[in-house]
């Protein structure tokens, strides 16, 4: 047997998995976009988040993980646009920032949030 079609067939497999873990995690920043501006009494535009970056990116203690920066924006009051992005390092939520009207940014979570 060649090594040819067992190559094909393992570079389809990465291409499906790799797509299926950018949609999961997709769907996991959306929720809690969603969850963060009703709580914050904010107005999620689009309903939708957009990748906006994806790199590799070193760990802490070692090892490479997927680094995805997601974008947004909400409205406080249905005129205004304000900007949002999260970042996410593998499975895990590193940060949410929503622009504020005064300029200044707004940070969540205090801790990491594990996408289950």
């Amino acid at each position: 047997m060649t090594f040819y079609p067992l190559a094909i067939l393992g570079g389809i497999s990465l291409i499906v998995l790799a797509w299926y873990e950018s949609m999961r995690s997709r769907e996991f920043v959306t929720a809690v976009c969603r969850r963060k501006c009703k709580e914050y009494e904010l107005q999620l535009l689009d309903q939708s988040v957009s990748l906006s970056r994806i790199f590799v990116k070193r760990k802490l203690t070692w090892g490479l993980s997927v680094h995805r920066e997601y974008r947004f924006e909400v409205s406080s009051n249905g005129a205004d646009r304000l900007k949002g992005y999260v970042e996410m390092q593998g499975t895990y939520l590193i940060s949410l920032h929503i622009e504020n009207t005064d300029g200044l940014t707004i940070i969540y979570p205090e801790k990491s949030i594990m996408l289950n």
